[in-house]
């Protein structure tokens, strides 16, 4: 079935959470009955501060190469989070293949921002999506000398990458374009790391599950 916009709206509405924090101007008409019949019946008034979304998403899109057929489905996911208005912050940052090191501002893979400074900026109750199709040369998920790991001299592989953002995120979950028939090889290694969902109405809506429920980390 075609994923549309629409789709992916109704499926991210569900993932939400909220707190209550600022200034107690909302009444607990449940607080409010409790007090005033402890209190003999006269009327005590309870408030408290409105809910608030609490809810981050980093988003992280893999583009180029053989995501290029995809490239019409990530984009509907992009404006529909972006246009989400639960979601406390939306950070969206974008990478080719792996993740080495560095997450770029642009789709052209400019402005790189170091993983470790994301995670920093980024604390482990943001719920982390990662849309890819997985597939690449086994090189590049074990070897730190991809050509995108530009600027990285940690001499960690692209799957240490991975497997350092998966620990750290409470909830985390990797939408794939392609159908499970390919998720073999390095997508099949990937799927050891994250849990690993398609990208259609079904799928997102088990990933948006997931990522309310968290879970053990792998």
């Amino acid at each position: 079935m075609t994923l549309d916009t629409r789709h992916i709206e109704v499926a991210l509405r569900r993932l939400r959470a909220f707190v209550r924090e600022g200034a107690l101007d909302e009444l607990d008409v449940e607080a409010t009955i409790d007090k005033t019949a402890r209190n003999a019946g006269e009327l005590e008034i309870s408030l408290r501060p409105q809910r608030r979304s609490n809810l981050r998403v980093l988003l992280l899109l893999d583009v180029g190469g053989s995501m290029d057929p995809h490239a019409d489905v990530s984009e509907r996911l992009f404006s529909a989070a972006k246009r989400a208005t639960h979601f406390k912050e939306l950070r969206t940052h974008y990478f080719h293949n792996c993740v080495y090191g560095h997450v770029y501002e642009t789709a052209a893979l400019m402005k790189g921002v170091p993983v470790l400074r994301l995670l920093q900026d980024c604390d482990p109750s943001w719920r982390l999506i990662v849309v890819g199709d997985a597939l690449m040369s086994p090189w590049e998920l074990q070897s730190s000398g991809s050509r995108w790991s530009y600027g990285d001299d940690s001499g960690a592989p692209g799957i240490a990458w991975l497997v350092w953002l998966a620990q750290h995120f409470q909830h985390a979950a990797w939408l794939n374009p392609e159908s499970q028939a390919a998720w073999y090889g390095t997508a099949e290694v990937i799927r050891r790391v994250f849990p690993m969902y398609r990208l259609t109405q079904d799928g997102l809506l088990e990933a948006v599950h997931h990522l309310m429920r968290g879970g053990a980390r792998r």
